[in-house]
């Protein structure tokens, strides 16, 4: 097995940011969090109709107030809630099928 020295890098100072949150306090994960739940939200309104919608109007809505996604509404609105325009219903039915 050979290693990938750019791979061994990049994991190796992910490991290193990822334990030095071990020490933040609470504001600052807080904070963390927040932003990377706006980066989520940001990509979900721009890559998924589903989400555009359903979020339209709620630029900064906390984290508590997001709808609620269910098992059959997600099986109902696949192809409209995938931010991945490859990623469609019947392409992953067909590969399950497939195993």
């Amino acid at each position: 097995m050979t290693t990938d020295p750019l791979l061994m890098a990049t994991t190796l100072a992910t490991r290193m940011r990822v334990r030095q949150r071990d020490t933040w306090d609470r504001t600052r994960v807080l904070a963390l969090q927040s932003v990377a739940l706006g980066r989520l939200l940001r990509h979900a309104r721009t890559n998924s109709p589903y989400y555009r919608e359903a979020l339209r109007g709620a630029p900064d809505i906390p984290l508590t107030e997001l709808p609620i996604l269910t098992k059959p509404r997600l099986m109902e609105q696949w192809d409209r809630i995938s931010t991945s325009h490859t990623l469609r219903l019947s392409e992953v039915e067909r590969r399950l099928a497939e195993t």
